[in-house]
């Protein structure tokens, strides 16, 4: 990871010092009423943690993680242990906001 994900407002100023060709995704911003950190080892999820309290109320659906788990573990890209952070919209759709190695992540 080169930098924080964050709101761009001014490309110039905002990733001044990245290398021409470093990939950078876009996506609209939208505002997370919650977010997890699901921890899998192996391809299966084995803690998941609340780390924007959103309240109690609010719950990733199983189908969602394993559906994110499954096309990690199919995309070649995962390494033994990761974590996979989620944000809940306001809809209450949860979607993956990034992955990480687990040498790279902390618990929350």
């Amino acid at each position: 990871k080169k930098f924080t994900g964050r709101v761009v407002e001014d490309a110039s100023r905002d990733l001044c010092g990245l290398a021409r060709r470093t990939k950078v995704y876009c996506s609209e911003v939208v505002n997370f009423v919650a977010e997890f950190r699901v921890f899998v080892c192996h391809g299966k999820g084995v803690a998941q943690r609340m780390y924007s309290d959103g309240g109690t109320d609010i719950q990733l659906e199983p189908a969602t993680v394993q559906a994110a788990i499954q096309a990690m573990e199919e995309s070649g890209e995962a390494t033994a242990a990761y974590g996979l952070d989620f944000g809940v919209l306001e809809s209450g759709e949860a979607v993956v906001v990034e992955w990480n190695d687990a040498y790279a992540i902390a618990s929350y």
